[in-house]
């Protein structure tokens, strides 16, 4: 028997895949937006394991400055497709807009 609740066993990252019973046997996650999915499950063993609820994690000292641009970009698409599926439609439309402006900005249309 699991020693999490049952919804949180069902939980499946909509950006990766990655399951909370993938976490749970690999020890691995599989995006930077699992920590928001998998919250509820995550906070315990942050808790537990690091004495704080707050994991930076770490970033390829090879990264160039394109994906570093870029990550904002992924992170408010993660918003968008939550804001959807919450059927909030008024903030989508604004998260969309900034993805817009931050995509022209890099000049990735």
């Amino acid at each position: 028997m699991p020693d999490f609740p049952v919804d949180l066993a069902e939980l499946r990252c909509p950006d990766c895949g990655t399951t909370f019973l993938d976490f749970r046997r690999t020890g691995k996650l599989g995006c930077p937006y699992d920590y928001v999915v998998f919250r509820d499950g995550l906070i315990p063993l942050l808790d537990r394991v690091q004495r704080s609820q707050h994991h930076t994690g770490k970033k390829p000292l090879r990264a160039s400055e394109v994906v570093e641009a870029h990550s904002p970009v992924r992170a408010l698409r993660f918003q968008l497709r939550q804001a959807i599926e919450s059927e909030e439609y008024q903030q989508a439309a604004k998260i969309r807009d900034l993805i817009r402006a931050r995509e022209k900005q890099n000049g990735s249309e």
